[in-house]
């Protein structure tokens, strides 16, 4: 299922602007509160239902299905999302019964294969600039999967993924700064509704806990 949700995902990053793909990534946190619930016993209260609410219209704010900003890739990279979040409540159930490195270990050992089959049909050299930054990759990949998987042995998932939310603004910038990517409104107004929704659960559930 990662590797299903990672590959959608690296095809939205090929053709489409880095801000649509995350903020349309972060509508994984919608899936994971109505899973989390369904697979996992956990509490569907009001602030998780308001973010699931609002998740779902900024998401159609961003797709704006039946006119020119809707695209195939959108939705693929939407699939991806409910990807992600299967695989994040797969994550937390595993961290009931084993260690951290033992989940990530096998998620590698598994994808390994996964990933091979296809790259070889389409395998071309790497110099080492692309050495390096595939490097660079994997280490920054496994480092987020740990904190990832350690932050979910000790939280609800519901409130562990949505603050992963903050990539967002910061890739925008990037896409802008690296890439020249123009920042179309409507992605902004759209990850906003999806901000509020997250936030308005995190600030429910930070009061609870209190």
């Amino acid at each position: 299922v990662h590797y299903g949700a990672s590959y959608g995902w690296y095809l939205g990053v090929a053709v489409l602007p880095l801000a649509n793909v995350f903020a349309l990534e972060f509508t994984a946190p919608i899936w994971v509160a109505v899973l989390a619930v369904v697979f996992l016993g956990e509490r569907m209260n009001a602030g998780r239902a308001v973010a699931v609410a609002l998740g779902v219209a900024g998401a159609l704010i961003i797709l704006r299905p039946g006119v020119e900003g809707f695209s195939v890739a959108s939705l693929i990279v939407l699939g991806s999302a409910l990807a992600f979040a299967i695989s994040h409540i797969a994550i937390k159930e595993l961290t009931r019964t084993d260690s951290i490195l033992k989940v990530l270990f096998w998620m590698a050992a598994m994808q390994t294969p996964f990933s091979l089959i296809p790259a070889l049909a389409n395998w071309t050299p790497m110099d080492g600039t692309a050495w390096f930054w595939a490097a660079v990759l994997g280490l920054a990949a496994t480092g987020a999967h740990y904190c990832l998987t350690r932050a979910l042995s000790l939280a609800d998932a519901t409130i562990v993924v949505p603050m992963d939310f903050l990539r967002v603004p910061l890739i925008a910038l990037v896409g802008f700064l690296a890439y020249a990517e123009a920042i179309d409104v409507w992605v902004l107004v759209g990850a906003a509704v999806i901000f509020a929704g997250n936030y308005y659960n995190l600030r429910r559930e930070h009061r609870s806990a209190g």
